[in-house]
């Protein structure tokens, strides 16, 4: 009888350490993991940028997290139905790492001087849509990563083709 407890006592205990260490493991996962957020405000330094016959809308894709946010991807999506994979602002790719305390912009719209058309900067050869003249568009931007969770942000681009200037952000 005492056998039999004694086993009882060691495999109850070694039962116990097993599911602790598991707790443990995934409480420092929670602690570490990456935390990713969008800005997109025309008072964000970086979020409008002017280059040659261009105004760039971008997107500040930020990781406050305490480790490095792999594979981060920014789709974007104006009625619901159609996801563009957006490009990495002076990378040429749709993915990209993200350090710990750091941030990148990502292009979301881009403003041609010339015939004051605006379009989706998407690396998608999908058919994207086109805008009507004085119009506002209300976009979900989804930045997504492979070890974090989804961030999601409301943004709304007021569009007018008379002026570059009137084209804003919010």
């Amino acid at each position: 009888m005492e056998m039999m407890s004694f086993w009882a006592g060691t495999m109850t205990g070694g039962l116990a350490g097993a599911v602790f260490g598991q707790l443990i493991q995934v409480f420092g996962w929670l602690m570490r993991r990456p935390k990713i957020s969008i800005c997109f405000d025309e008072s964000t330094v970086g979020c409008r940028v002017q280059k040659e016959q261009y105004t760039y809308f971008r997107a500040k894709i930020s990781n406050t997290g305490r480790s490095t946010a792999t594979d981060v991807q920014v789709l974007l999506t104006t009625d619901g139905s159609e996801i563009y994979n957006m490009n990495w602002a002076g990378l040429g790719s749709d993915m990209a790492s993200i350090p710990s305390d750091t941030y990148r912009f990502c292009d979301i719209y881009r403003l041609s001087h010339t015939d004051r058309e605006i379009r989706i900067e998407s690396r998608s050869d999908a058919k994207k849509p086109e805008f009507a003249h004085g119009i506002e568009i209300i976009s979900y931007i989804y930045a997504t990563s492979r070890n974090s969770t989804t961030a999601k942000k409301r943004v709304r681009l007021s569009y007018s083709p008379l002026s570059p200037r009137d084209t804003f952000i919010a």
